[in-house]
């Protein structure tokens, strides 16, 4: 049997993977409206400094902009995700 880091870790992983596939479905969808609308190239504004002023404001490529959202939803969510998942394992091991 698997030790609860493991198991732990799995779950972890679910997390992430569940969180790459939304946000890849995201950036596929703003991929589609960047060629429909012809904006394909340009990069994104980074919004992330206090100062909103453009001279501060970066552009984002893509990987950067993907590894931002990334990481935002995981913040946000990830370990709400996680302690979910393990209380449906849980469950289903009806050791709860």
């Amino acid at each position: 049997m698997k030790t609860t880091n493991e198991i732990e870790a799995q779950l972890v992983k679910k997390v992430q993977e569940e969180i790459n596939e939304t946000v890849q479905r995201f950036l596929s969808d703003l991929e589609r409206l960047e060629k429909k609308y012809g904006c394909e190239g340009r990069g994104y504004y980074d919004l992330t400094n206090e100062a909103y002023t453009t001279t501060s404001m970066s552009l984002l490529n893509r990987q950067e902009l993907e590894h931002a959202i990334k990481k935002g939803v995981y913040n946000k969510l990830g370990d709400k995700m996680v302690a979910v998942k393990t209380n449906q394992l849980l469950e289903k091991l009806d050791l709860i």
